[in-house]
């Protein structure tokens, strides 16, 4: 047995005991009222015990069986399953309540089938709604959990979106800042500066423009997944111009067209 299914068998076990307890202080009370003592019997605290005991594995096991198959087979039948499983239940557990009775209880001398037969119609009903109510605690136990989880599961997912868009978004601006570093871009702005100065109206509206490609290119290749040939070339053509503006007798560039 886990840790886990150990911690939830002694929590279930000890809320059955419980309610053991609550049974064994009504007994008491009834016999104060209709009596007027109470003579204290540890094999009837035993016989109780055990009979909620058999009730704490049930719940585990139908527990079990909820997560197990619930997700697998229609309402339908998992309603004719519930109704099928109360009618075996309340057999199993009026034969063993009985022989528990028989066994324990000194009080008791007659033939456990005996006294099976003769059990009443306000106990059989009494038991079945005790198992109607676990059942229903257990199925909303359950559907209780299921719910936090989906919303745990949902969270992390958008946790794990909204890392996957912030590392796109750090690699989008570190592609910007790769293709256009700001030391570039303060040398370009220089060199259109001194182009300015000397009244090259015609270089300088080329190299604003260059410029201005420059940073459309970025500013739209970082928000796209896939960049036509053309415009990387262009943008290309843009960069050389505007480094041959800088460097003018530095290094030459050619671009060669190849035939399909």
């Amino acid at each position: 047995m886990s840790k886990t299914n150990a911690i939830r068998y002694f929590m279930v076990t000890a809320i059955w005991i419980a309610i053991a307890s609550l049974h064994l202080f009504s007994s008491y009370l009834d016999a104060i009222k209709y009596r007027g003592s109470y003579a204290f019997d540890v094999m009837e605290v035993t016989y109780y015990i055990l009979a909620y005991h058999s009730w704490a594995i049930f719940s585990l096991v139908f527990f079990t069986a909820i997560k197990e198959y619930s997700q697998r087979f229609s309402p339908t039948i998992l309603a004719l399953c519930w109704f099928v499983t109360a009618i075996l239940w309340l057999l199993i557990f009026l034969s063993v309540d009985t022989l528990l009775r028989v066994s324990i209880l000194a009080s008791v001398k007659q033939d456990w089938l005996t006294l099976l037969g003769s059990t009443s119609n306000a106990i059989i009903f009494f038991y079945f709604i005790l198992y109607c109510v676990t059942t229903a605690v257990c199925i909303a136990i359950f559907y209780y959990r299921s719910s936090q989880q989906a919303l745990i599961d949902k969270l992390m997912l958008e946790k794990k979106n909204t890392d996957s868009e912030l590392k796109l978004t750090e690699m989008q601006l570190e592609q910007l800042q790769w293709r256009l570093s700001p030391h570039f871009l303060f040398n370009c702005l220089s060199s259109i500066s001194a182009l300015a100065r000397n009244e090259n109206k015609d270089t300088l509206i080329s190299a604003i423009a260059q410029i201005g490609n420059l940073l459309r290119f970025c500013a739209s290749s970082s928000t796209e997944r896939f960049i036509p040939l053309i415009k990387e070339l262009e943008f290309v053509d843009d960069y050389v111009a505007l480094q041959t503006l800088r460097y003018p007798k530095l290094f030459s560039f050619e671009k060669k067209h190849f035939a399909r």
